[in-house]
């Protein structure tokens, strides 16, 4: 540091800035007619630049938002001269430069000298291992100025050597991109270099009509390679790979590899002209070659050169016949000496086919050299992927405060964190997109912002996202179009405070009844109800008949089908839709049998089973029937057996040769007769669902007073297996996974205790001892898995035919349950089904 009277302290930081190249980039340089810094600058114009530099990335560094520059993984040394135009006077400074080769965007320099107001003259040299670059600039510093200096600073490619050990390649790459891709990106001769296992790279040129590359050769056995890409246009370099794409990537013949590129953000490409001797390459063919394609017109030698001072090469080389076999010579101009790597490609002319090709390296003198390598066959091996865009995004909240900690989402896709990278600002983050148009989301908490963003191949771009829309709930909606934005759901008629599960009654008392139960969400229920025909029992399903969100009823009185529409607040009114042809018509289920997503009707009678098909405004059609194969069908159930999207039923009958049937549904609401299992002199009372053996495929359950459970293992493809009876002694109420392992559970009663079974699966089909809960007054007639107190879990509900009261367990979540409770039910209680009705 100097010292001097009226001093200004100056912080010169070393930056990429989007110049002209060879130009000054200064930010606040002035032109003067001091003869002194006419000669500066002429002095700094004796070193040439190519000028066919593009896509270099303008970024101000500021003191304080860089870690110590001894811990960054490139570090530069060299020299800053700063030479006082107005004297001539000329000082030299140790300095430094850091290049964070994972991260291009943070390049570093930056120190403070003391120096007196005037114009300067700055020119830095640094270099690392072979590695040179250099900048200059000029400036005005003013009384007080504590500004910086932007530098653009460039590599000087000299003759470094380095020793290459070739082997013989297996192994061959082709580049293959997006034509679009390449074309929207401006690219108009583009080309890609490879670093393997950090080796010196190798540049292959890209047909910007296909986006794919000729003539790729590498030597490479198959195995586990760390390999880099750079894709140049022109010779600079506009794009790279993603480093988390370039380790450990498996090559092996035919095996295609998937490699993005995304911009350059920060760092610079340039080379130096000079003038170079012709360098004399004299190429030896062995016979077999032109033996392979018949005589030497049908073959096609392309020979390839390219080197750290030689750009990418390519010519046809005639060959000559000689007592060793074939010959030819390759003169190239104006070659910077140092190491080259050379190919060269045999095709035979007659059908257009590769039969071989050879790649070395080797150091060139000013003498001349021959060139042997060993013929090798071509592997194909594909390197694909997008040309993606670096995208800057911001997050503030509100007041414009920077955001850390936001969650950046794309799609559905969560892709970054603010402020996560080593080095960032608070509301920061930056992340590479494929081409397209994308919803860029932020969010913390229940604060969140959206932005539209179309991502243009190899674009450079920053978005900011404000934090001003909200959604407490979570569920997805915002909070100004969320009926209800402190709860996580909706329904038709409000919020849904109430989360917990409705009851519907149906009892065969004197008067018979339907009642509806409504729960406040912490297990009191309030009682809705309507007298119906005496002494006529009433079988009952739930369904949204009017697609208005909330459950409906459906109940089968005699013969006649009748619904009521919810909400049940003063009462039901029960309406009839239909009228069930044929005799005893005992059970009633709702499903979607023709696919047009609104919920339908199915009855199991006698004579016929019958269809009625929702309309979707609570009305139904007319009744659709198909044969039902047995007599004194008691019960129905509802499921896609076959997987096949359609719908299928299971009935039961407890009269004549006792059959369990299985109808298949066609998808068009009917069950052709041809489409039915059928398992005779199976007595049972009850048919119930559920994935018994945990295999994914719904399994049908029966059981009956006296003749215990059986199991019917489904198999998925219209194939069910009838196991034995079990548990003789007991009845199945329904069968329900109580302790979330996928596999239906069992809860059981029998006529001579006053208490439930319940029997867990072992996650094979097989089922544990039973564990008692009570007690249950009465006989218990039918039961139903619902969540009476909110909190998620299952519990269980169960009716007493010859009790008025309903009994109530809490479940635990983990199978087991806490001890019973009873309410008032109704007289005669025959049925109970769970819902939503308000």
């Amino acid at each position: 540091m100097i010292s001097i009277r009226n001093a200004s302290a100056l912080l010169l930081t070393s930056t990429l800035a989007l110049s002209a190249c060879g130009g000054n980039s200064s930010q606040n340089s002035s032109q003067t007619n001091n003869p002194a810094a006419a000669a500066a600058e002429a002095r700094q114009k004796e070193v040439s630049f190519d000028l066919d530099l593009s896509a270099v990335l303008e970024k101000e560094l500021t003191p304080g938002a860089f870690a110590d520059p001894s811990s960054v993984a490139n570090l530069l040394q060299g020299s800053m001269m700063v030479t006082d135009l107005a004297s001539g006077g000329v000082e030299f400074y140790p300095w430094t430069v850091n290049i964070d080769e994972s991260d291009l965007t943070n390049v570093q320099s930056f120190q403070t000298m003391v120096l007196e107001p005037g114009d300067y003259a700055f020119e830095l040299a640094v270099s690392k291992a072979g590695h040179s670059y250099s900048g200059s600039t000029v400036y005005n510093l003013n009384d007080g100025d504590q500004g910086l200096v932007a530098m653009t600073i460039r590599p000087v490619i000299g003759d470094t050597l380095v020793d290459v050990n070739t082997a013989e390649e297996l192994i061959d790459f082709r580049f293959s991109y997006s034509a679009t891709e390449i074309n929207s990106a401006g690219l108009t001769n583009p080309s890609m270099g490879i670093t393997i296992n950090g080796n010196a790279e190798q540049i292959f040129a890209l047909n910007p009509a296909t986006g794919i590359s000729e003539h790729m050769l590498l030597n490479l056995q198959p195995g586990q390679y760390d390999i880099s890409l750079r894709l140049l246009d022109s010779g600079i370099q506009v794009g790279k790979s993603i480093q988390a794409q370039e380790s450990n990537i498996s090559v092996a013949q035919g095996l295609d590899v998937t490699m993005d590129i995304v911009p350059l953000h920060g760092e610079i490409a340039f080379g130096l002209t000079a003038e170079g001797a012709d360098a004399t390459i004299n190429l030896q063919v062995p016979t077999e070659v032109v033996e392979e394609v018949g005589s030497v017109a049908n073959l096609q030698t392309i020979f390839s050169v390219s080197g750290a001072n030689y750009p990418l090469h390519e010519q046809t080389v005639p060959l000559f016949s000689d007592a060793s076999g074939y010959i030819g010579t390759v003169v190239l101009p104006d070659v910077f000496y140092g190491d080259m790597s050379f190919e060269l490609t045999f095709t035979d002319n007659s059908d257009g086919e590769e039969i071989g090709y050879c790649v070395t390296s080797t150091v060139l003198t000013n003498a001349s050299d021959s060139i042997n390598c060993e013929l090798t066959l071509r592997r194909r091996q594909i390197v694909s992927g997008n040309l993606m865009s670096a995208l800057g995004i911001n997050v503030r909240d509100v007041n414009g405060v920077a955001t850390p900690g936001a969650v950046i989402s794309i799609g559905d896709d969560e892709v970054a964190i603010t402020n996560s990278a080593a080095f960032s600002t608070a509301g920061y983050s930056k992340v590479y997109v494929a081409s397209g148009t994308h919803t860029i989301r932020a969010q913390q908490g229940a604060a969140f912002g959206e932005v539209d963003y179309t991502s243009q191949p190899l674009a450079v771009s920053n978005i900011d996202i404000v934090l001003d829309r909200f959604d407490t709930d979570g569920d997805g909606v915002e909070d100004s179009a969320d009926a209800c934005p402190t709860e996580p759901g909706n329904s038709a008629t409000g919020c849904p405070s109430n989360l917990a599960d409705d009851l519907l009654l149906s009892g065969l008392g004197n008067p018979s009844q339907i009642a509806v139960r409504l729960n406040d969400g912490t297990g009191n229920f309030t009682q809705v109800q309507e007298n119906q025909q005496p002494n006529t029992a009433h079988a009952i399903a739930v369904g949204d008949f009017n697609q208005d969100g909330l459950d409906d009823v459906a109940a089968m009185q005699g013969g006649v089908v009748r619904v009521a529409l919810g909400p049940f607040t003063g009462g039901i009114s029960m309406v009839q839709v239909g009228t069930k042809t044929g005799t005893r018509p005992n059970g009633i289920a709702v499903g979607d049998f023709n696919n047009d997503d609104v919920q339908d009707l199915v009855v199991a009678a006698d004579e016929h089973h019958s269809v009625f098909l929702g309309n979707g405004d609570g009305s139904f059609g007319a009744e659709l029937t198909f044969p039902s194969l047995a007599i004194d069908n008691r019960s129905i159930a509802v499921g896609d057996f076959d997987q096949d999207g359609n719908l299928d039923i299971t009935v039961n009958s407890n009269a004549g040769n006792c059959h369990l049937a299985i109808h298949y549904g066609d998808g068009t609401g009917n069950f052709p007769v041809s489409d039915t299992e059928l398992f005779p002199n199976l007595l049972n009372l009850h048919v119930r669902t559920g994935d018994v053996d945990a295999d994914g495929d719904l399994d049908i359950l029966t059981a009956g007073y006296g003749y215990g459970v059986r199991v019917f293992t489904n198999n998925g493809n219209r194939n069910f297996a009838a196991g034995t009876e079990q548990f003789l002694q007991e009845v199945l109420v329904f069968g329900e996974d109580f302790n979330d392992d996928g596999a239906a559970d069992l809860v059981m009663t029998n006529d001579s205790e006053n208490a439930l079974k319940v029997r867990l699966n072992d996650g094979a089909g097989g089922f544990g001892a039973a564990t008692t809960i009570g007690p249950v007054p009465g006989f218990v007639r039918a039961g139903v898995s619902m969540d009476r107190n909110s909190d998620g879990k299952k519990d269980l509900a169960v009716t007493s035919h010859n009790a008025i009261d309903l009994t109530f367990a809490i479940g635990n979540g983990d199978g087991t349950f806490q001890t019973t409770e009873t309410v008032a039910g109704i007289p005669g209680n025959v049925g109970i089904v769970s819902g939503k009705f308000d």
